[in-house]
């Protein structure tokens, strides 16, 4: 029987995938996938606790900071 942490959801798998490709905004990940905020939110949060995605703030200067996630080594 597998582990409930070894059961990745179908959304889990499109995020992944797509962050294979390289870094994204939310905002891109959500319209390329169409999701919505509520379910990107919810899944980011748990594939970032999982140490799958990584976060990278952009300090430059405009409000809010953008946010762009990308795949960890343990994602792929």
């Amino acid at each position: 029987m597998m582990s409930k942490d070894r059961v990745v959801p179908k959304i889990d798998i499109r995020i992944l995938t797509l962050l294979l490709t390289g870094e994204y905004r939310p905002k891109e990940i959500k319209e390329e996938l169409g999701i919505s905020r509520a379910a990107f939110v919810k899944v980011a949060q748990s594939l970032f606790e999982k140490g799958l995605v990584s976060k990278r703030m952009v300090t430059d200067g405009t409000y809010p900071p953008p946010v762009y996630y990308s795949i960890t080594e343990k994602g792929r």
